[in-house]
């Protein structure tokens, strides 16, 4: 699985919103970027600007077994 930072993201997201190639030939110029992965981020980026293409962390939850007997 590729990660891509978020200002490559925001960059691809920007060609596409001003230019004149869609999501096919832009997957293409930026290989191996996949066109479903491009939609999802114009979709995230339209709906939550720059901050729907930073990563989420994802949490853990530490729990003591003993207390729960």
């Amino acid at each position: 699985m590729v990660k891509y930072s978020e200002e490559f993201k925001v960059k691809v997201v920007q060609e596409y919103l001003s230019g004149p190639l869609g999501y096919i030939l832009l997957a293409k110029k930026y290989s191996p970027l996949a066109e479903s992965q491009l939609r999802r981020w114009v979709r995230a980026y339209k709906e939550f600007g720059k901050s729907g293409l930073t990563r989420k962390k994802k949490q853990y939850y530490l729990f003591n077994l003993s207390l729960m007997y």
